[in-house]
């Protein structure tokens, strides 16, 4: 039999495996997460001060206004939310809390967690068709992208952090190595 025969591969030849964060790579995850996160605001803070410094701009009208800031603040109390449940609590009532509703309590929370950052997400479309497409603010469509694009990377950032936390490891601390 050749080499071939014994090997349970789909294709022909081999794929390499890239293992160059295998040991690191819940932190990478971590970081990314965090970097995520740091983009999606920098993207808002950045509409914002734009749309300050507009002088084209009738007084009245703010192009970044409070309910803006309003979807990014949600986005971010529903990752703070997500983020702070405990993984092994989600199966409790199954193992040893009996009896004590410690899973529905869990899975309401993160229900809430994600639904805050669903809505946080739905509200900044809402707020680029209304306010940018469809009103006399559509030269400055940019300010809604920016405020999808951060409530959008919060999502992402928290689906990311979600992943990289380890029910086993979750409060395990590692020595830190340059």
């Amino acid at each position: 039999m050749s080499h071939w025969e014994n090997d349970r591969s789909v294709c022909l030849l081999p794929i390499p495996q890239f293992n160059l964060f295998t040991e690191r790579k819940r932190d990478v995850k971590i970081y990314l997460s965090g970097a995520l996160f740091a983009v999606g605001w920098w993207f808002f803070i950045d509409a914002a001060v734009l749309s300050s410094t507009k002088k084209d701009l009738p007084e009245d009208s703010p192009v970044i206004s409070f309910a803006d800031w309003l979807c990014g603040i949600f986005s971010t109390l529903g990752m703070i939310i997500v983020c702070f449940i405990n993984k092994s609590h989600l199966v409790a009532d199954d193992i040893t809390y009996t009896g004590s509703g410690v899973a529905t309590r869990a899975r309401t929370l993160l229900f809430i967690g994600f639904a805050l950052m669903a809505g946080g997400l739905a509200g900044s479309m809402t707020l680029l068709i209304l306010k940018h497409v469809v009103s006399e603010y559509e030269t400055y469509i940019y300010f809604g992208i920016a405020v999808v694009v951060q409530n959008f990377l919060i999502m992402l950032s928290s689906a990311l952090l979600w992943i990289a936390r380890d029910t086993d490891n979750e409060y395990s601390y590692t020595e830190f190595h340059l």
